[in-house]
């Protein structure tokens, strides 16, 4: 039985189908467990996101990156490698127009208003690329919502779920 929304939540219908087949466990005699599908999507997100911090150099997910051109050269200062801006993950994930890392980041609480040294922020990068994704996740980010969640909210708001056998 698949369930669909009548009325969505932005991305709550992704939410509840995201990483939610399940498999069957060696464990528990074979049944079906949809936790294990969803913790193996969980860690496959982690690592997308560890693979994209390192290969940017950063350290963590809000801080801003150090590149060997800004550590310092002879006489304890470089003038010629010195970075024309200071960016964070969520800065270099909308400039380059990658927008699942801008989701996981978004999902792990970075902040979307974050900025710059020169004072432009994820969505101002975005813009000037012209990522059209980016811009709409950047512009109305979304809150990823449990199931549980969904359904109170759902109820709340008197919205009716359509069963699909």
């Amino acid at each position: 039985m698949s369930v669909g929304l009548v009325h969505s939540f932005g991305s709550v219908d992704t939410a509840l189908d995201d990483g939610l087949e399940g498999t069957k466990s060696q464990e528990s005699g074979g049944g079906f467990t949809p936790s294990a599908g969803r913790e193996r999507v969980r860690k496959k997100r982690e690592q997308q996101l560890q693979e994209f911090l390192a290969l940017h150099h950063f350290h963590d997910l809000s801080g801003p990156r150090e590149l060997e051109s800004e550590k310092t050269g002879c006489f304890g200062w470089s003038v010629f490698n010195r970075p024309s801006e200071s960016m964070c993950p969520i800065h270099v994930a909308a400039e380059r127009g990658n927008c699942k890392i801008l989701r996981q980041l978004l999902e792990a609480g970075v902040d979307p208003t974050q900025q710059t040294s020169k004072g432009r922020t994820a969505l101002d990068l975005a813009k000037v690329h012209g990522w059209a994704e980016a811009i709409e996740i950047l512009e109305n980010p979304v809150r990823p919502l449990k199931v549980r969640e969904a359904l109170r909210q759902m109820e709340a708001e008197q919205i009716t779920i359509a069963y699909r056998l």
